[in-house]
């Protein structure tokens, strides 16, 4: 029915933005493309099976120890069990155990935030070291796939909001003015030249305005993590991204994942994006008739 009702084409997905599947109205379906599928070689299969298991193993009980140790002897060749071995008579130091216990997780990110990134990146390099390569591959294969999975859940939960008030559209091009679309779907994409010579592609865009919604997660734009991986002050700072598309002709709305995610707020969220995209709260006019937007 949902199908039927938004015409989506065969190599497109449509979401329930309620996760309700039964209301099938038209502002609760989303159409989006599927993440790339590429095909896995033996040697990449046999490496994510094997870290799987490694990651079971700490649930392991004595009853089913022996069938785990069959099924991952089973699948490494003799290359793979001699450099296991190797490794585990290498990584037996208490230091480089605690370390790898120590991977992950929201007190790891809280403790490793008040580091500084010298000893950051030093210690990540001491975890690294420590840990086995399957996990290591495991790790980058599920992280890549959850990064080309796009629209992500906060950016739902804002096209859910926009869809109750008639103000979200699936493509671009069938929106009409002053309705918002995700603009970094493959068929929306579109690339703003920024002051400094670098192009950003927000997360929505305001159709035939030069307005841009973005989201921040606490996490990934957060200022420990942007300065660990190089990234520039905006990313973190959201006064320096509403200042970097001010100085091209845009405006910028930064939206944080605590704000979308604390329900006591949501109105008060609604309300700011509404006002955003009708310019009441700011007492400005849209951008001139003969001026180009997207």
């Amino acid at each position: 029915m949902h199908r039927l009702i938004t015409g989506a084409p065969a190599n497109r997905i449509v979401r329930h933005l309620n996760h309700n599947g039964l209301d099938n109205q038209r502002n609760n379906l989303l159409i989006f493309y599927p993440p790339p599928i590429r095909r896995l070689s033996p040697e990449e299969r046999r490496a994510i099976n094997l870290a799987h298991l490694a990651l079971a193993q700490k649930h392991l009980t004595h009853e089913n120890l022996s069938n785990w140790a069959k099924k991952r002897n089973a699948m490494e060749t003799p290359e793979q069990q001699a450099e296991r071995i190797r490794r585990s008579k290498e990584a037996t130091s208490i230091g480089q155990q605690r370390a790898w216990g120590r991977v992950g997780g929201k007190r790891t990110a809280a403790r490793l935030a008040k580091l500084p990134p010298q000893q950051i990146h030093a210690q990540m390099s001491r975890v690294s070291k420590a840990m086995p390569y399957e996990r290591k591959r495991a790790m980058m294969l599920r992280a890549r796939a959850m990064a080309e999975l796009k629209p992500n859940k906060i950016e739902l939960a804002i096209a859910h909001m926009l869809g109750q008030h008639n103000l979200y559209a699936d493509y671009s091009r069938t929106a009409l003015p002053g309705q918002v679309y995700y603009a970094d779907a493959i068929e929306n994409r579109i690339y703003i030249r920024l002051a400094n010579g670098a192009h950003k592609v927000p997360d929505f865009k305001v159709k035939s305005q030069k307005k841009v919604l973005e989201v921040y997660g606490d996490y990934f734009h957060s200022r420990p993590f942007s300065e660990r991986n190089g990234a520039p002050d905006y990313s973190w700072n959201a006064d320096r991204m509403v200042e970097e598309y001010a100085k091209v002709g845009y405006r910028c709305l930064v939206l944080w994942e605590h704000e979308i995610k604390e329900q006591s707020r949501r109105q008060e969220l609604v309300e700011r994006l509404l006002a955003f995209i009708s310019e009441r709260a700011y007492g400005r006019t849209p951008a001139p008739s003969g001026s180009r937007a997207a």
